[in-house]
């Protein structure tokens, strides 16, 4: 009796807890779209705290963090498409699904920062093939094609076909292309020495292999908590070599950070604006609580097998993630320029209004409402009998 009374408390507890998640994104995505009719029918004035020094804000940043984030799920499901590692095959599928997802999130967060959504057609029918900017929406543009076409083709249960497997290695290709020409943009940008960097593709491509581990793990666990569903062994076991992988990510990742600090500070071609960065808050608070903080989380076995640290470390490694794409954003503009000429030791600061961050919280709604129709809808797990699939079947990964 005493253990009926605690199941049906505990199933009141939870319905609270999915009635509060519904409202919070039922709010997010009430005030994202009063706030997007606004733009587009009377413009940015007096919405966004962007000015002519710093044109870029928050909303840029949020694009830059989904479109990396699905470039990053397109690569945990090409280890199953492309690289035939079987141990991964159960969640290629939804790792399609999510990226696809993300990439809506962050067209989304594009368009209300274009002011005009017309401005999309316009930049579709005059194609200027010497910019960068242009290749990188045409590149993206054709990665979710192609990133469609392969949920679909998944989605009818073609996972083995030699299509499928094609259509696999062309979805990676543009994967890997697009965000490496949106790194050129900011990494090739001579006349902003604080944007300059021959690293900066390498680095978002690492990057979003980052933030898309980190929210794969994320999502799953906050789904199976809402839906009080438990996760079984063999997911489970998926689960922890992508907290391996999550691990090995990151210390890369933290290592590619200290030797970008160690060259921008003793490069002369670096401008004032980077050491303003690096003695900046938020650049301690991305570097110690988003990398260095998960890492020793993810290192520790015993925190990383439990769902609590898995958590916390994708938490962590997804705020400091999005910071990083702020800070990337604003990095090369703090630094006023006079007729091309940055002006020393002196910098405009920037902090976004309350209709960017609702910009920002409107687009992961987006995300989540198109995801969770996934899961209620689509049947995203791929492998219907997943006691098949074994560790030893990883082909590189083997059980400890």
């Amino acid at each position: 009796m005493d253990k009926k009374l605690k199941e049906i408390k505990e199933t009141k507890k939870n319905k609270w807890y999915l009635i509060i998640w519904i409202s919070l994104f039922g709010i997010l995505l009430i005030t994202g779209l009063l706030t997007a009719i606004r733009i587009f029918t009377a413009g940015h004035a007096g919405m966004f705290n962007t000015t002519d020094e710093i044109p870029w804000g928050l909303p840029i940043g949020t694009y830059i963090f989904f479109v990396l984030t699905s470039s990053g799920l397109t690569f945990i499901s090409s280890l199953s498409s492309v690289f035939r590692i079987k141990l991964y095959k159960p969640i290629a599928k939804r790792c399609v699904f999510m990226a696809i997802c993300a990439m809506f999130a962050g067209f989304v967060s594009l368009l209300i920062e274009l002011g005009q959504p017309l401005n999309i057609i316009y930049y579709v029918i005059t194609p200027n093939f010497g910019s960068q900017m242009w290749w990188m929406g045409a590149l993206y543009g054709i990665y979710l094609l192609f990133l469609i076409t392969k949920f679909w083709r998944l989605h009818i249960g073609d996972h083995d076909s030699m299509a499928s497997k094609a259509l696999g290695l062309v979805t990676l290709f543009f994967a890997i292309a697009a965000p490496a020409i949106l790194g050129s943009i900011f990494g090739l940008v001579v006349v902003r020495p604080a944007f300059l960097s021959e690293f900066k593709p390498a680095y978002f491509l690492l990057t979003a292999l980052l933030s898309g581990l980190a929210f794969l793990m994320l999502i799953r666990i906050i789904y199976h908590f809402f839906v009080q569903t438990d996760i079984t062994e063999n997911r489970q076991g998926i689960f922890n070599h992508i907290a391996e992988l999550l691990a090995l990510t990151i210390g890369i990742t933290i290592f590619f950070s200290v030797w970008r600090t160690i060259t921008g500070l003793n490069d002369n071609r670096t401008s004032p604006a980077f050491f303003e960065l690096v003695s900046s808050w938020p650049f301690r608070i991305e570097v110690f609580l988003g990398l260095v903080f998960p890492f020793f989380l993810m290192i520790v076995p015993s925190i990383r097998q439990t769902d609590a640290g898995k958590t916390i470390a994708s938490l962590f490694v997804l705020g400091g993630l999005f910071i990083g794409r702020i800070e990337l954003i604003m990095v090369g503009q703090i630094q006023p320029m006079v007729h091309g000429i940055t002006e020393a030791d002196k910098f405009t600061h920037y902090f976004p209004s309350v209709w960017e961050w609702i910009i920002a919280g409107f687009s992961l709604s987006i995300l989540l409402l198109l995801y969770a129709a996934g899961e209620r809808y689509l049947n995203l797990d791929i492998h219907p009998v997943e006691s098949k699939i074994t560790m030893q079947d990883s082909g590189f990964l083997k059980k400890q």
